[in-house]
């Protein structure tokens, strides 16, 4: 695995800035508009601690690798038993996916 400290700023982009816009609902081929970051800028002059905006320590950051994606520690993570069935088809997708992944890589190298 290669360290976070050696990722390209491309990579940073593709793997952290991209994802992270699309969760948020936001269309990459549409500019943010001013005005979306008006609730930001007023809370930003007067931050204060509440449900929606939490501090993290340094040491947090440092053990979570510099990765800024936190849970809400406000929010209770809900817990879940998986039926073995319902395992068995999530391993299925997941290594369906997989090949796909591996067929598109082998057939991009082919055609470099």
């Amino acid at each position: 695995m290669t360290s976070k400290k050696d990722l390209t700023e491309r990579d940073i982009i593709t793997k952290y800035l991209i994802p992270a816009l699309d969760n948020a609902g936001w269309d990459i081929q549409k500019p943010f508009r001013k005005d979306e970051f008006e609730s930001l800028k007023k809370w930003w002059t007067n931050r204060e601690v509440n449900e929606q905006f939490w501090k993290v320590s340094i040491e947090d950051l440092k053990k979570n690798g510099y990765y800024l994606d936190i849970k809400n520690p406000h929010i209770a993570e809900e817990e879940h038993t998986w039926s073995s069935s319902e395992l068995l088809e999530m391993l299925q997708v997941s290594f369906k996916k997989s090949d796909e992944l591996l067929e598109q890589l082998k057939h991009e190298l082919i055609n470099e």
